[in-house]
């Protein structure tokens, strides 16, 4: 079955055993749905506004345009994701998570000559990235002067960097539980793992000694000096299991 011209449906398109081409724009408020044959666009793109483009086993192709989806899922279980010479943008949405997914089961994610762009959501990447390039971390510093014990909560050891003053005497700080670290990890499993860096910033001599949590192992030397800052690796190694290594002083 084909189309020449604008193909504008409220609705499904009803399924047939041929294939069905559009030679111009496919518009669908409920959806672009493809069982066994895939969804392919040649030079127009692949767009969902409310709908979703979803492909069960034959993959989304675009080969000289755009898959863009506003606020849906982009979702193959056992095709591929493949742009040619286009960009692959996800505006309101997230890489790994339920709303707004791109979620590729048995396939790939290849872009040729384009972009990935995340603009609100976080994603995770399961298995082996290769990276033609540099990558550049994300550090969010956290300041705090609280005269007295504090707890890291699971956003500031996130963030990466946490600049501690004791205020006038050494301090028995916390971790955050466990369950708040993975929880706060979109899709963090077993063997997954993040480094933080706690800076002691104290005018005098107060050590700052990092305590345990609900689901915590601490390994390794857990004080740091004025004037220290001590890196940690923090490891999820079970449901609601996290270790906390030390690994490894230097000197600010």
């Amino acid at each position: 079955m084909s189309f020449r011209g604008q193909l504008r449906r409220w609705g499904i398109i009803p399924d047939g055993a041929g294939s069905q081409s559009v030679e111009g724009s496919l518009t669908a408020a409920t959806g672009i749905t493809a069982t066994a044959g895939g969804v392919t666009a040649t030079a127009g793109g692949v767009t969902a506004t409310a709908g979703g483009v979803t492909a069960t086993a034959g993959g989304v192709t675009a080969t000289a345009g755009d898959i863009t989806a506003a606020a849906d899922d982009i979702v193959a279980t056992l095709g591929d994701v493949i742009i040619d010479a286009g960009a692959l943008t996800v505006t309101l949405g997230d890489v790994g998570v339920a709303a707004g997914d791109i979620d590729v089961t048995l396939g790939d994610v290849d872009i040729a000559a384009g972009d990935l762009n995340l603009v609100l959501g976080d994603g995770f990447i399961r298995g082996q990235l290769r990276v033609n390039g540099p990558i550049v971390p994300w550090t969010e510093f956290t300041t705090d002067a609280t005269a007295g014990v504090i707890n890291y909560t699971a956003a500031m050891l996130i963030g990466g960097w946490i600049m501690r003053d004791p205020a006038g005497a050494g301090r028995a700080d916390t971790i955050d539980t466990a369950a708040n670290i993975i929880a706060a990890i979109t899709g963090m499993a077993d063997n997954d793992y993040f480094d933080f860096i706690i800076t002691n910033t104290a005018s005098g001599a107060e050590t700052i000694t990092v305590t345990t949590n609900t689901g915590l192992t601490l390994v390794g030397t857990m004080t740091i000096a004025q004037n220290e800052s001590k890196s940690f690796r923090a490891i999820m190694t079970g449901a609601g299991a996290v270790s906390i290594y030390n690994m490894g002083v230097f000197t600010t």
